[in-house]
């Protein structure tokens, strides 16, 4: 997923230096895909930070995704550049620059909430965390992981055809 990602920023100029990543991470596999992105897209950018919001909540998480967050965490000089952050949180002053809200621009935003096992209604919670990044005017370009894995399939599938 972070290769195909950074692949789409090359159409749109590159991914930037010190770009700011927003991570939105369900409990299972698509929300361990996106934090494994996160980090995979932090180690290439050195300058790049990561705000992530849990939509369930951290205490939900499954244990592969609680891997790949403990991975994210673990990573050389990535803890001081990634913060987990809840919806209406003030800004931190280590991650941002002076006088910056939270929330003003993100080049990138990893949509992992749902998965391919995902039954509505919208549990409440991750519906207010969708609504309000729906709303937000400042991400330049958003990815889901299940879109990413069934591209990877049809690429895969079209190349044994």
């Amino acid at each position: 997923m972070a290769r195909a990602v950074l692949d789409d920023f090359k159409e749109i100029g590159g991914f930037p230096a010190a770009g700011r990543i927003l991570v939105l991470a369900g409990k299972g596999h698509n929300g361990g895909d996106a934090l494994l992105a996160a980090r995979t897209i932090l180690e290439s950018q050195p300058a790049a930070r990561a705000d992530v919001l849990f939509a369930f909540g951290e205490r939900s998480l499954r244990p592969l995704a609680a891997r790949a967050w403990r991975e994210l965490l673990g990573g050389t000089g990535l803890p001081t550049r990634v913060e987990r952050i809840t919806m209406g949180q003030p800004p931190s002053p280590g991650l941002r620059s002076p006088g910056e809200t939270y929330a003003t621009a993100y080049d990138l935003c990893l949509d992992g909430i749902f998965g391919f096992q995902f039954h509505p209604p919208v549990e409440e919670k991750a519906a207010a965390v969708l609504r309000r990044v729906n709303a937000h005017p400042g991400i330049r370009l958003r990815e889901s992981a299940p879109v990413r894995r069934r591209q990877r399939r049809r690429r895969r599938s079209a190349a044994l055809s």
